[in-house]
């Protein structure tokens, strides 16, 4: 498998919360759409409780059809809300829609204009602020900006339009949101702020929304605590780490006795042991590589003594864990561990679709070269002089310098007890 530079595998995690993304703004686009359900249905009661009212008191009855009409228009766009949400014509299209209705009954000369010009300059605000919850801030602006020009479109045409039979001017006067320019240049500027405050939400919120899909997309690659490391950026990062090769020994006899699905029962096993001591002392698995493991140790020393620590703790874990092997009738399992620490490439590689979390370099070579010494050097557990030399704790046994493939001298190496 070949690493990707950081700009690529940038472009493929992003290309990947982008797709999450997309699930959640179909989430978004049934919470708009029914709060337009909610919004213009609530409308249209009100306004037949009050054509209800107005028809025994003998007064001109509010009809509320037009409400009816909305109410209809909303539950059709939350029919087709899939299709709507994937079009930035049909977004616009719907807000429009709902400013331009709501705005028209107050336009419209009637003597329940008060009525409606209170309704139309809250409803504006209320449908602008539903549309916002798509956290897009073109759709948010266009929104607010599109309630506030038909609320002062409507509003001039109520204070300068026709007078109706029985709704003078003094009438016009007592409504709050048609009693002068200056009232109605406040209500716009409401319109205004809303517009500023909704985009800067829709980015802050886009940004979260984008780092917790990055974080989510993250684990089910990595462990979590990989996945807190990596953080947002999803960049590569060059770090100095113990790193911890072990490998089962006898394994390949074990396959020729058992059954492969007796040997994967038999794998799993002895890996959910090894697992429970690693996690125990901070380490995180890089990766099982059938009977072998990766694992890396950060910490103030390099995690040099945490994985000293855990290498010793596998051992006895084996010892418990061949206990219960032969009483079974199993042969007992043996074990080869090597610990290094230097530096490696921390990061995601892979290509296309298919990114997982590891680490690369010279570092994680000669801990699996140091863990094939055990063989030679008679003994479980190995740990090179760069691990060594950074245990606060006794020092551990040295054995002879013992040479290592791919190195042009002798390695220093030294032996982990129980």
């Amino acid at each position: 498998m070949t690493a990707i530079p950081p700009f690529d595998v940038d472009a493929l995690a992003l290309a990947q919360v982008d797709s999450e993304m997309a699930g959640w703004r179909m989430v978004t686009e049934r919470r708009i759409a029914f709060g337009r359900v909610a919004f213009f249905g609530s409308l249209t009661a009100v306004a037949f409780l009050g054509w209800a009212v107005a028809l025994r008191g003998g007064r001109p009855p509010i009809a509320p059809f037009h409400f009816a009409f909305c109410s209809g228009m909303a539950l059709l766009f939350y029919r087709f809300r899939v299709e709507i949400g994937r079009r930035s014509a049909w977004i616009a299209a719907t807000i429009a829609f709902d400013c331009a209705n709501l705005a028209l009954p107050a336009a419209i000369p009637n003597p329940a204009n008060p009525f409606f010009a209170d309704v139309s300059a809250a409803g504006l605000l209320v449908v602008a602020s539903i549309h916002a919850l798509r956290t897009d801030r073109t759709v948010a602006v266009l929104a607010y900006l599109l309630g506030g020009a038909f609320f002062y479109g409507s509003s001039w045409m109520v204070r300068f339009g026709t007078p109706v039979e029985g709704l003078n001017r003094e009438v016009l006067g007592r409504s709050w949101v048609t009693n002068s320019a200056v009232s109605d240049s406040i209500v716009f500027a409401c319109f205004l702020i809303g517009a500023a405050v909704a985009a800067g939400a829709a980015a802050a919120v886009r940004d979260r929304m984008r780092s917790l899909a990055q974080l989510t997309i993250l684990k089910s690659l990595v462990p979590a605590e990989a996945a807190e490391r990596v953080g947002r950026s999803m960049k590569s990062e060059t770090v100095t780490v113990t790193i911890l090769a072990s490998d089962l020994r006898g394994y390949t006899a074990m396959c020729d006795r058992l059954t492969p699905e007796e040997t994967v029962s038999e794998l799993n096993a002895y890996h959910a042991a090894m697992l429970g001591v690693m996690q125990d002392h901070g380490g995180t698995l890089d990766k099982f590589i059938g009977d072998g493991a990766l694992v890396v140790f950060r910490g103030s020393d390099d995690g040099a003594g945490a994985a000293v620590a855990c290498a010793a703790a596998m051992l006895r874990k084996l010892e418990a864990h061949n206990i219960g092997r032969t009483a079974r009738g199993r042969p007992p399992l043996g074990i080869g561990i090597g610990v290094h620490t230097g530096q490696v490439v921390s990061g995601l590689i892979g290509a296309g679709g298919r990114l997982e979390w590891t680490v690369i370099g010279d570092a994680v070579n000669t801990a699996s070269r140091v863990e094939g010494l055990t063989k030679s050097a008679g003994v479980p557990a190995l740990a090179t002089w760069e691990t060594a030399r950074r245990l606060a704790s006794s020092a551990l046994p040295e054995l002879p310098a013992m040479e290592v493939r791919g190195k042009s001298v002798a390695v220093r190496i030294f032996s982990i007890e129980r």
